[in-house]
């Protein structure tokens, strides 16, 4: 009989690797200020005792402050620029001068970008002597601070900016049908491009303030307020780009980020409410070219793109998109004080939000879960067509549910790959038929009632090129009329799509299948030009596909999909760029207590002590992908990168793992984080809502907290 090799590890991290942004470093808990901000020359116009806090603005530039009156901080829109001069007492001789441009920048409320022909221009309100703008009073129900209409003298750009505070915090609004384009400059081929309201909203000054900004990238980075230069601006689009080229890059999982200027001092958490997918978030460090330290929001209204004029491609021109995307913007900050006022606390902000939209469902299981991949069927080229590799029945995969259950491995959620009829590689979107020799209905609905919530894995979002199951008519469409492709897969339109997977779950219903779980679904976003379908139309289908199925299960979930029943494959680091500085669990927080979240496979961990670890840090379930059979038998299949799989292989060591995890997360399953401190380097010390600890040691070396030793690269869970 050939065994797949079960290989685990135990490698503790050197010093370096512990000090670097794989992981979170020591934070500095020195009182801040931020000297150039403050109250001088603004009118207080609102305040509120529920979020507690005053708006103050000066009429004069449309620049405003915020007061948390909770702790007496001051955040601005801008910064003030007199620390430039030699009389000032913030006046430091190493500061970069700032020539009138840049002075212009920093003062205006709005930036827009235009395109001439297809170039692509920058205007500031400030930049022209011709802008100009009108300010109002805004009193609305709770909603109380501005509206102005600012007009743009060289990109002929009109809109309407509304500025308030409420019982939620403050917002920041760009309403669609406020935006102007004077049709005489369309004509000419000046185009509105993209707005950016308060570029510098909450900047400060190289590290004169302590603090950091918090990017969703991955599972969350932080990138800290340094006196060092830096690699560059930072800039990423929520919910991942469209260019398909490469998946392997962390996406912006959550339409927020957030800002802190002093850790558990102060900070807000910005959430992109409207207009987020069409949206870059963007971070400029100190030194780029200037010493400011500032995060906004850029939205896109049209791109320029290359329109191809003969099939070999070696004649094009370059367009600009001709109708602008239609959609309002708002910007919804909650502010943060003391204890909360740290990415623990933007987790929990965040999660609330979550909570009252209705997306978020409390986990009440009464230990932690186990999810297991199950591959069912792969296929491999034949003489004649393909060849069906049978790698598990529906009857062994409950012969693996029973023998985790002797374990004491209860509660299980099973997700079944290429249960269709030919297997899982080169299929369409055709699931309406179940593979015959994997045991047929009645052992499908056996193995459906048997206590385990058994998942059924679908793809509507790409399909092999040379499938059948869809036409090209299904097929998405870049702005250039080209046909959208990943590899030898087309991407389809999710319009159509939904259609099909609705068809094809009447059918499935009928033969025991209730839950399904989709691949790409949950991470890949993207305009469907051929169906005039935008990225927010995009969103709204996704969403539906949640509304078919009894239980529904995502694989790698941005934040819109987070209502599912399971999120699997969770992103436990960032991308790990040079300019961020650490890595933290802000994607596991958010679901943490709610969702059942898995982290990825532990067949493929490299250092499965450490990765076992960063699970009960980050508050993640174990999860593994098995098979009955050898995966010897996947070496000439789509799968062959699944090489260790066998299942009666791997049963010691899941239960194992699952029982190491469990008996640190099942007392805490159901209470909320209340902080997440690292004592030294390596060492993290998790606390709950009730009372439990979790003291984690990522080091070689045993370390000990108050009375309490744990040992080198392991846990205790401190009672």
């Amino acid at each position: 009989m050939i065994k797949d090799v079960v290989s685990t590890s135990n490698v503790a991290p050197s010093k370096a690797a512990l000090q670097s942004n794989r992981y979170t470093q020591k934070e500095d808990l020195t009182p801040t200020s931020n000297p150039l901000v403050t109250l001088n020359g603004y009118e207080k116009i609102a305040s509120n005792n529920v979020s507690k806090l005053s708006l103050y603005v000066n009429i004069n530039d449309l620049s405003f402050r915020v007061l948390n009156e909770e702790t007496g901080y001051v955040f601005g829109s801008n910064v003030e620029l007199d620390y430039l001069d030699e009389t000032n007492p913030n006046y430091d001789p190493s500061d970069q001068p700032l020539n009138q441009t840049w002075r212009n920048r920093v003062k205006s409320p709005v930036s827009v970008l235009y395109y001439t022909g297809a170039n692509l221009q920058e205007e500031y309100l400030f930049q022209n002597p011709g802008s100009s703008f009108t300010y109002l009073p805004l009193n609305e129900g709770d909603k109380k601070g501005f509206e102005a209409n600012l007009s743009f003298a060289l990109s002929k750009v009109n809109l309407t900016l509304r500025v308030y505070i409420d019982d939620q915090g403050l917002s920041v609004e760009i309403p669609n049908d406020g935006i102007k384009e004077d049709p005489s400059t369309l004509d000419t081929r000046r185009q509105l491009a993209g707005v950016t309201p308060y570029p510098f909203f909450g900047s400060t000054k190289r590290d004169t303030t302590t603090g950091y900004v918090l990017v969703p990238d991955g599972v969350g980075a932080l990138m800290r307020f340094e006196d060092r230069p830096m690699t560059g601006t930072y800039s990423k689009r929520f919910f991942g780009n469209e260019s398909f080229s490469s998946l392997s890059e962390e996406s912006l999982f959550m339409n927020v980020y957030g800002m802190v200027h002093g850790v558990n001092q102060n900070g807000f958490l910005a959430i992109v409410e409207k207009g987020s997918a069409q949206a870059s978030f963007v971070y400029t460090p100190s030194g780029e070219p200037i010493d400011l330290n500032y995060a906004n929001v850029s939205f896109e209204y049209r791109i320029a793109y290359t329109q191809y004029l003969n099939q070999s491609g070696t004649s094009s021109v370059r367009l600009v998109q001709e109708r602008r995307n239609e959609y309002d913007i708002k910007i919804s900050y909650r502010f943060l004080s003391n204890e909360y006022a740290n990415y623990v606390g933007m987790a929990k902000s965040y999660q609330e939000e979550l909570i009252l939209e209705g997306a978020l469902t409390p986990y009440d299981k009464p230990e932690v879960s186990l999810h297991l991949d199950v591959l069912m069927a792969e296929n491999k080229k034949a003489l004649f067509g393909r060849k069906l590799v049978l790698m598990t029945t529906f009857n062994q995969t409950k012969q693996m549910v029973e023998a985790l259950n002797d374990e004491g491995i209860n509660t299980l959620d099973l997700t079944l790959h290429g249960f269709q009829k030919g297997g899982l590689s080169y299929q369409g979107p055709d699931y309406d038929q179940i593979e015959k020799k994997l045991g047929g209905t009645k052992a499908l609905k056996t193995l459906s009632d048997f206590g385990a919530n058994v998942y059924f894995q679908t793809n509507y979002v790409t399909a092999y090129k040379e499938a059948k199951g869809y036409s090209m008519k299904h097929v998405s469409q870049s702005i250039g009329q080209q046909l959208i492709s990943i590899n030898d897969d087309y991407v389809l339109s999710l319009k159509d799509t939904i259609g099909m997977y609705e068809s094809d779950y009447q059918t499935l219903s009928k033969q025991g299948i209730n839950n399904v779980s989709f691949d790409y679904l949950g991470n890949v976003l993207y305009r469907d030009y051929a169906n005039k379908g935008t990225r927010e139309d995009l969103i709204d289908v996704a969403k539906s596909f949640l509304d078919v199925a009894a239980q529904s299960a995502i694989s790698n979930a941005f934040s819109y999909l987070f209502s599912a029943d399971v999120i699997k494959d969770a992103p436990m680091y960032s991308s790990q760029q040079l300019r961020f500085s650490d890595t933290v669990p802000f994607y596991a927080y958010v679901l943490q207590g709610h969702q059942q979240t898995y982290a990825r496979s532990a067949n493929f961990f490299s250092n499965t002590q450490n990765e076992l670890l960063r699970m009960v840090d980050y508050h993640l379930f174990p999860s593994f992908f098995v098979t009955n059979e050898s995966s010897y038998l996947l070496l000439d299949t789509n799968s062959s990168n699944l090489f260790t799989s066998r299942f009666s292989d791997w049963k010691e060591e899941i239960v194992r793992q699952y029982h190491y995890v469990n008996e640190a997360l099942s007392p805490v399953r159901q209470a909320s984080i209340l902080s997440r401190e690292v004592l030294d380097d390596g060492v993290v010390l998790v606390s709950y809502s009730n009372g439990i600890k979790i003291l984690i040691n990522y080091t070689g070396k045993d370390y000990t907290y108050q009375t309490q030793v744990v040992s080198a690269t392991d846990y205790e869970v401190i009672l």
